[in-house]
């Protein structure tokens, strides 16, 4: 038996589509199947019966554009972003008669009353094709804003480059050392994190620039940081959010970036990971030290597609630049699971001011 995509590849919503399932029929019977028999034996209304039937006529839409459409619509209308009804169809932008265009640009997801709304007629009209498409395009890059700062919260990482252990250390120090929370305190003994006395475990005994951080010894501050972002989960800003705000009122809050970066040596063992957009440089100065391989030390000095957390330690102005200098602490960076497509509208920038490269 058809499942609700099949139904779905002939602009049939979902709504219909489970009628159709429920009455055990499928593209080919309802080909089949005379239009007075889709009333009379399967009790559906004229309208309904003759738009079914002229709909599996069509050519079908590939069934990976549907999953891709569905996928960046999370499964909701893109109009009134699913809050009319949870079902949906897939419309064709420029109507299907006009010229049969099934691909990816011509197609959004729709609830079946924003989808009436599109086909209506006359000055009652209030969702033209050029709407449509600029509501899609909007809530797609919502539902991918929306997809990496889940994933981001969730330390979705993989090839980790950097760990700054020893501010891990201090950090995961003063937010657990003695947790009075017995849920909490638990799960921490559970994770190694702090013994059974309550006390954090210190296990950076000595990682130098030889890179000679164990996959066991990874892993841990990777357990210990996912729990340091969960207790900063109510005011972790999103650096993307942060160049719209006034930036100066938020040093000291942990925040996470997520996309291209690029690397530049520098003297005292260190390297400059960077990026410049409208008003704002954000630069993280990285202990050579602590990064995790000779691989991630190559890529670091390479433009790359990074995840970094950090605390904002001080923001300046560079009169010169006539740009706000932001300087962050990294704690943890590594290439993202998901990542925002955001060409062109960021701008890299070789540029960077020199500081201080002390206390990182």
């Amino acid at each position: 038996m058809s499942n609700i995509n099949t139904y779905l590849q002939y602009g049939i919503s979902t709504d219909i589509a489970k009628d159709l399932i429920s009455k055990n029929l499928s593209i080919s019977s309802i080909r089949s199947t005379s239009l007075k028999n889709m009333i009379n034996t399967y009790h559906f209304d004229e309208v309904t019966a003759k738009f079914v039937k002229n709909a599996v006529l069509r050519k079908e839409i590939d069934e990976n554009i549907i999953y891709q459409l569905l996928k960046n619509s999370l499964f909701k209308c893109c109009c009134c972003e699913g809050t009319k009804s949870p079902s949906y169809v897939i419309h064709h932008i420029i109507e299907h008669h006009i010229n049969q265009d099934n691909s990816y640009d011509n197609l959004a997801v729709l609830c079946p009353a924003c989808h009436d709304i599109a086909h209506s007629n006359g000055l009652s009209r209030k969702l033209t094709p050029e709407q449509i498409k600029r509501k899609k395009g909007e809530w797609e890059k919502e539902v991918e804003k929306n997809r990496v700062s889940r994933a981001s919260l969730n330390l979705e990482i993989h090839d980790i480059d950097f760990i700054n252990a020893k501010r891990i250390d201090i950090l995961g120090f003063d937010l657990f050392n003695q947790i009075n929370d017995i849920n909490k305190r638990n799960e921490l003994i559970d994770n190694n994190i702090i013994d059974k006395n309550g006390n954090y475990i210190h296990i950076n005994k000595k990682i130098t620039n030889n890179h000679i951080i164990s996959g066991n010894t990874i892993n841990h501050y990777k357990i210990i940081f996912k729990h340091i972002i969960s207790y900063f989960l109510s005011s972790i800003e999103n650096i993307d959010n942060l160049v719209n705000k006034e930036v100066y009122n938020k040093i000291g809050s942990m925040c996470y970036y997520v996309g291209g970066l690029y690397g530049k040596a520098l003297e005292d063992k260190c390297t400059l990971l960077h990026f410049s957009r409208k008003k704002y440089t954000f630069n993280w100065i990285v202990d050579n030290n602590y990064i995790i391989s000779n691989t991630s030390a190559i890529r670091m000095k390479q433009r790359s597609i990074y995840i970094v957390y950090g605390i904002i330690r001080s923001v300046e102005y560079n009169k010169e630049k006539k740009q706000n200098i932001v300087d962050l602490r990294p704690y943890f960076i590594g290439m993202p699971t998901k990542t925002i497509n955001r060409t062109p509208k960021i701008r890299y920038t070789h540029d960077f001011i020199e500081d201080d490269h002390e206390d990182l």
